[in-house]
């Protein structure tokens, strides 16, 4: 980055304040900063930054105001860094970008979290709504520009995959695993030779929480289905990144412990129509084995017909 001009600032003063427009970001060269935002009565600090940290960018990628305000919090020294200095340093460092969208992404979560904890629920959070929103969403651009470097190809990501991943509330590290994962995925289920690989919503597996876990243990009649539904879950996508043909015998070998492809049929069959049931209860739960594992889809299509059959003759 080119050489730019530097702005010397004492404890307390403020660099820029929440509600500004702004053309320029920074990067700390000493000292510590502070992102405040003032909450109807007090300033709340949502985060320190020190020496290196990249921060006031979201003026630059999309025009709004600021966001909150920065504050020294010592003696500071920082660099003024101009919307072309940004562009050409994020185009040359992927990692870069990839490292600014996953702090910018942090700064709001942390925000809403602070807000949440301190009380201040009746104070409008809706620019934090809108603003975490955009952050996720140029993460996951991000990642995207990362991966099709990686694998040298152009990544199409359906927008209704974009919306999920924004509706999710899932940390920043969870869908940058998730992400890789469907990547992975796609390119061992890509059946032609293409420049352009298709991320789809089958392709998005989230994990199950241990929260979710206990709660389905402790209250749901059919927690034992859904425990060996989740790891027959986890096996496909397993097999699938492995790169291997979905059977029950790679399912089996992926299954965390081992299971025989025998007892896979057995559960499968054996509860078929609650697990019809709890798959219409849990929409997109299970999605790889919906699209790649044949004995799941034969319960499906079996269980169809038995409903269509009873349909016809009644």
């Amino acid at each position: 980055m080119s050489k730019a001009e530097k702005i010397n600032l004492l404890p307390g003063d403020y660099l820029f304040r929440e509600g500004e427009f702004g053309q320029t970001a920074f990067i700390i060269e000493a000292g510590t900063i502070e992102l405040v935002k003032f909450t109807g009565e007090e300033h709340t600090v949502l985060t320190e930054l020190k020496k290196g940290a990249l921060f006031g960018e979201m003026a630059i990628i999309d025009n709004s105001p600021r966001s909150a305000s920065a504050r020294a919090k010592t003696d500071c020294t920082v660099k003024v860094v101009s919307e072309d200095q940004l562009k050409k340093h994020l185009s040359s460092s992927p990692t870069a970008s990839l490292d600014m969208m996953r702090r910018l992404a942090s700064y709001v979560r942390t925000a809403n979290e602070r807000l949440s904890r301190d009380a201040f629920e009746e104070v409008a959070d809706d620019e934090d709504e809108n603003n975490a929103s955009k952050s996720i969403a140029l993460f996951v651009e991000a990642l995207k520009n990362k991966w099709e470097i990686k694998i040298n190809k152009k990544l199409h990501i359906e927008n209704e995959i974009i919306h999920e991943i924004i509706d999710s509330n899932q940390k920043m590290t969870t869908i940058e695993n998730v992400f890789e994962k469907a990547v992975v995925i796609a390119l061992n289920t890509n059946s032609f030779i293409s420049n352009e690989v298709q991320i789809k919503k089958e392709h998005i597996s989230w994990p199950i929480s241990s929260l979710e876990k206990v709660n389905h243990h402790q209250f749901n009649k059919h927690a034992n289905i859904l425990e060996f539904l989740d790891r027959y879950e986890n096996a496909v996508s397993v097999a699938l990144e492995n790169g291997w043909k979905v059977n029950g015998s790679t399912v089996g070998e992926c299954c965390d412990p081992k299971v025989s492809p025998a007892s896979i049929t057995f559960n499968l069959k054996k509860y078929r129509k609650p697990i019809c049931k709890l798959i219409k209860q849990y929409d997109n739960r299970w999605p790889l084995m919906v699209a790649h594992f044949r004995p799941f889809q034969n319960i499906l299509h079996e269980y169809r017909n038995d409903i269509e059959g009873k349909v016809l003759t009644a």
